[in-house]
Formats: C-alpha cells, sequence, structure tokens
C-alpha cells in the first residue's frame, strides 16, 4: 500500500511567533500572553493506492485556542478545542460528523514549543480513551526550536512518537514521525519555513511509511 499525503496549514500561530534578530542570524520564541485565542485551519489531501485501486480522502478542520494561564518562566498553560470537521470520499460526499466534538485539551507550552502535561477531559469517552493520547501532535501542532539562532537553509528536526489504542479486539497502532523544517525566508515580518515529514506507522495488520511536506508561515 503507497500513501501520499499533502498537509496545508493555515493562520497557523499568527501573531505570537517572536523574531528576534542576532549577529549570525535570528532566533525564534513563542510571544504567548495570558487570554490570547486564536484559530487554526487545517486541511489534508491522503491518497491511498492498494491493489491498483486509488482512494482519495479529504479534510478540513477548524481548532480554536486559548492561552489561560501564565505559568511564569516562559510557560503558559493552553486549552483548545475542534468546533469542526470536514471529511470527503472519492466521490466528494462530505461527512461533516465532528467525533471529538466536546473534548477539551490542555497542555502546558514553553517559549520555545515544548509541550507537556497533556490533558483530554469531555466528549465521548469511548472516542477520548482511544484517540485522546494520540491527538497531542496535531492539536498541539507547534515547531520546538532550537536554543540558538538560525539562517536561511538552516534545519532542525522534531521527532514525534504516539500510540492508539485498540477497541473491541483490535490491534492498537504506533507510529514515529521526524519533522525536518528548513528556514526558507524571512521578509515583511513573515519568517517562511519548509517541512519534510516522514511517518512508519504499524498496527492493525498494517505497516505504513508515509512522506509529507508542507510549508508553514510564521509572524
Amino acid at each position: 500500500m503507497q500513501t501520499r499525503t499533502r498537509l496545508t496549514l493555515l493562520a497557523l500561530v499568527v501573531t505570537l511567533v517572536l523574531v528576534c534578530p542576532v549577529l549570525a542570524g535570528q532566533r525564534f520564541v513563542y510571544r504567548f500572553a495570558e487570554g490570547d485565542t486564536w484559530k487554526m485551519s487545517e486541511r489534508s489531501d491522503t491518497t491511498t493506492e492498494m491493489m491498483g485501486t486509488k482512494m482519495v480522502q479529504r479534510a478540513k478542520r477548524l481548532t480554536v485556542y486559548k492561552v489561560t494561564r501564565d505559568l511564569g518562566k516562559g510557560w503558559v498553560r493552553m486549552a483548545s478545542q475542534i468546533i469542526s470537521q470536514k471529511n470527503w470520499d472519492n466521490a466528494g460526499q462530505v461527512n461533516e460528523m465532528n467525533a471529538l466534538a466536546g473534548m477539551q485539551f490542555s497542555a502546558d507550552v514553553h517559549k520555545l514549543g515544548t509541550v507537556k502535561s497533556y490533558k483530554v477531559t469531555g466528549g465521548n469517552p469511548q472516542m477520548a480513551q482511544m484517540v485522546g493520547p494520540a491527538m497531542q501532535p496535531s492539536i498541539f501542532f507547534f515547531p520546538e526550536f532550537p536554543e540558538e539562532a538560525l539562517e536561511i537553509g538552516d534545519e532542525f528536526d522534531s521527532i514525534i512518537r504516539f500510540e492508539m489504542p485498540g477497541m473491541m479486539g483490535m490491534g492498537g497502532m504506533k507510529s514515529v514521525t521526524k519533522l525536518t523544517y528548513t528556514l526558507e525566508d524571512i521578509s515583511d515580518g513573515f519568517a517562511t519555513f519548509s517541512i519534510k515529514q516522514r511517518m512508519k506507522m504499524k498496527g492493525s495488520g498494517m505497516d505504513i511509511k508515509r512522506g509529507e511536506r508542507a510549508r508553514l508561515f510564521l509572524i
């Protein structure tokens, strides 16, 4: 089975990234303040080919965020919720059911992007138990910036590991994802990163390797 995915992130953490000029490049940190709110729109196109048959899945998700507390020393507490979810199948039929409706996600986030103390509450208890832990890298999708300054062309990596337990006798799923960010441009107050993603996924009788490319715009 071959899987190809194109991922586009829009309005991600807009106005929350501070670009600090230094002698040899730019140092990036997040500028979080208690009470800040914003939205993230995420679109994805996934093409799966199996035994000569192609299946295309498209999705669009809108997520809201709020900084609920300043914890000091560069840390804040953040709450998030998915407010809409749309999925398209091969025939173009739209399904707007939000399986994660009612779930409240929270975590402590550092100004460099480190995430800890992740929690899920509310929503369907069975669904929360199954997918809640695996949603951390999707909900709190913040590049974890290095402490040193970056110049155009510099790269940094992030490794994401998560496990989804199985239900009703089905096996669970594990994955390891490597994200490589490359600083492409800084102009007009915007920093542009390209993102290369490599994923290995195992579970439920499947072994999937997937590559993705995206572009991330931050100000």
